[in-house]
């Protein structure tokens, strides 16, 4: 199932929760919110809750707010906003929406440059319209600032197959053997 491979591997590394403790944080970031309903991080928060639950739209909607709320609240860009529209590229990912993800994960890489899982869902949703060209270079990219990124280079390799270069994709393989 290539369509959601990506964030897939993204989300593993994290602790697993059950959907019943999901939805109770994001039950309590609603009555935190209820309390401060200003405060980007319970938006951030609430987001990501909302994203584990595969209810993208609201995701979307929580992480926009905290965006608003973070740019709105201090002269230092907190590094919380580029995740911030890193994961709403995610959830618009998800959802289909590839050229709205490309917008959030390009702004969330123009706030932190070497956010490497923001790089490589770019190229992830580059590949998903076939811009391969542009998909390898934002693999590049993230390798270039997590070399050992198995992600990146499982998609980058993919990504020169599709150009016809499989060649290059065995040879930058991590497992690839030099024959002499």
């Amino acid at each position: 199932m290539m369509r959601h491979s990506l964030i897939e591997l993204r989300f593993s590394s994290l602790p697993i929760l059950t959907e019943k403790s999901y939805l109770r944080q994001a039950a309590s970031h609603d009555r935190s919110l209820a309390i401060e309903p200003n405060d980007p991080t319970v938006w951030y928060n609430r987001g990501n809750s909302l994203l584990y639950l595969e209810k993208y739209p609201e995701a979307i909607a929580s992480y926009h707010r905290a965006i608003l709320f973070e740019k709105g609240s201090a002269n230092e860009i907190d590094p919380k906003l580029s995740a911030a529209w890193g994961n709403c590229g995610v959830a618009l990912d998800r959802l289909g929406r590839y050229l709205e993800a490309i917008d959030c994960y390009r702004e969330a890489v123009n706030i932190a440059p070497n956010y490497s899982e923001a790089w490589c869902n770019w190229g992830v949703a580059l590949g998903r319209l076939e811009c391969y060209a542009d998909a390898l270079a934002c693999f590049d990219r993230a390798l270039a600032i997590h070399p050992d990124d198995l992600t990146a280079r499982t998609m980058r390799n993919l990504v020169l197959t599709h150009l016809d270069r499989s060649n290059a994709a065995i040879s930058t393989s991590p497992d690839s053997v030099s024959v002499l």
